[in-house]
């Protein structure tokens, strides 16, 4: 009696195992690839929020209106891509894209300002440009540390 059971026991075990053994085997490597997808995806927003800097860089250093956010430009499509890559892996940075875009609203806004021949109010626009400069790199700045944290943690 005492083999048969261990005859049945034996047995279960032999079928149950290498099913266990897929089960885990899939289930590591789906976790492994969810991992690595979002860890490719934090990379992905580290650069983009690398490529805007040097077109903001750029225009705010040649003073030009270089940063086009008001149609179809590069920068506000990289600006689409980073809030997609949010809200597909990392919502709470939306709220960082959001902030950048209105940064870099206020920037155009004062270049576009800056160009236009009345001199009533170039010290206003002057201080405004000078601002929103100043609050775009503590912004970026703030961003990329974020970036670095959620990349190190994936």
């Amino acid at each position: 009696m005492v083999q048969n059971t261990t005859a049945i026991i034996l047995n279960v075990l032999i079928v149950v195992g290498p099913l266990v053994g897929v089960y885990l085997g899939y289930y590591l490597s789906r976790r492994d690839e969810k991992s690595k997808r979002k860890k490719d995806a934090f990379e992905e927003l580290y650069y983009l929020c690398l490529k805007i800097d040097k077109v903001v860089t750029f225009g705010m250093v040649n003073q030009t209106t270089a940063l086009d956010i008001s149609g179809e430009g590069e920068t506000l499509d990289h600006i689409y891509r980073m809030r997609l890559l949010a809200r597909l892996y990392y919502q709470s940075f939306e709220i960082e894209i959001d902030k950048l875009l209105d940064i870099l609203t206020n920037i155009h806004n004062a270049q576009v300002l800056k160009q236009l021949p009345d001199k009533k109010n170039s010290d206003a626009v002057r201080q405004i440009f000078v601002e929103a400069q100043h609050e775009y790199r503590d912004h970026f700045l703030h961003s990329m540390q974020m970036l670095e944290k959620m990349i190190k943690k994936s």
